[in-house]
């Protein structure tokens, strides 16, 4: 409601209680008047009627006789109210009409009084967290391990499954996350990564990207923080991770550098003030490819490494990568923090 109908609302309230107090003063000079007595037509009787009864004496009547003014007197001052009551009782729902219209006008004042304090106080609120609330920040993403066939990007074979017969081979890769704490409270922070594998276009392939940047980190629930970490601490952070992903027939690309996969890090870091329900997140997107050729297709060969004899679990493909030929890049696209 705008300022200015409160105005309206009140004379309008006003304009109906003095209509209800015209009401009762014409009420006042509309009063009925009432019948003399001897007003009423005497009644007849038939013809038919004893005949006998003209031989008794009429009695006298022994009602008074009727003032002559009595109907002049019902019509001039009986049922009339003085004037000076009658101005007295305008004046007093005039009197009450102002007095509900202004408690009706000052209660809405009080209300918006309350309802801007209310909003005074989120925002003071707000203002505070925000000054004084931990901010996790991604330094850098590195992929890890040198040991073939298990070291940097590596090819595992698994399945098949009865549910999804294709899935033959999941790709795997060992990361590195460096991050640290440049708020002015202590953290709890639990970090999460995905191996993702879009199929590769010139068109749609940053918004897939983006679109599983949305799923994967919004879905994210901090049940139970993996590491503490202290504001403006020497020394960073660091999360060691292995991630795997199964390579179903819809993450192969085929472009003219090759047949294969074309994989993407996608890095979550939730975080909360420490003992405080706020949750917060900073996220990051990382594009692999080949150290040197900047080639971005990685392709898995012939599945028959066994690192465990006879351990079926444990059969590797080759066509892994080692670490140190892994170059992530951080895509600026994918940064966010909240």
């Amino acid at each position: 409601m705008h300022k200015s109908d409160t105005p309206r609302n009140s004379w309008w309230l006003l304009g109906l209680l003095g209509v209800l107090a015209f009401t009762r003063v014409r009420s006042k000079f509309s009063m009925p008047l009432q019948q003399p007595i001897d007003s009423v037509n005497p009644k007849t009787h038939g013809r038919d009627e004893n005949n006998s009864a003209n031989n008794f004496m009429p009695l006298a009547p022994k009602i008074p006789p009727s003032n002559a003014n009595s109907v002049n007197s019902c019509e001039c001052c009986h049922h009339k109210s003085p004037w000076w009551k009658i101005l007295l009782d305008v004046l007093t729902f005039l009197a009450a009409a102002t007095a509900a219209g202004a408690a009706i006008h000052y209660a809405k004042i009080s209300n918006g009084m309350w309802y801007q304090m209310q909003i005074q106080t989120g925002i003071a609120k707000d203002q505070l967290e925000q000054s004084e609330r931990p901010w996790i920040e991604i330094l850098d993403v590195k992929p890890r391990g040198n040991t073939t066939p298990i070291g940097g990007l590596s090819f595992q074979k698994i399945g098949p499954y009865k549910s999804e017969p294709d899935i033959r081979v999941q790709a795997n890769i060992q990361v590195e996350v460096t991050f640290r704490n440049i708020g002015h409270s202590v953290a709890d922070v639990s970090p999460d990564a995905e191996l993702f594998m879009p199929q590769f276009s010139p068109s749609e392939y940053w918004n897939r990207i983006n679109a599983e940047e949305q799923h994967f980190c919004g879905s994210r629930e901090m049940k139970q923080p993996q590491q503490t970490v202290f504001p403006n601490e020497n020394q960073p952070s660091i999360w060691d991770s292995g991630l795997s992903s199964p390579i179903r027939p819809e993450n192969i690309s085929h472009v003219p550098d090759g047949t294969g996969i074309t994989p993407a890090l996608i890095v979550c870091v939730s975080y909360r003030h420490k003992g405080l329900p706020s949750l917060y997140q900073t996220r990051a997107v990382y594009d692999i490819s080949r150290l040197g050729s900047g080639t971005r297709i990685f392709e898995p060969g012939k599945c028959d490494l066994q690192i465990v004899a006879g351990n079926p679990n444990f059969i590797f493909c080759e066509g892994e990568v080692p670490a140190e030929l892994l170059k992530f890049d951080r895509n600026t696209m994918g940064d966010d923090a909240y």
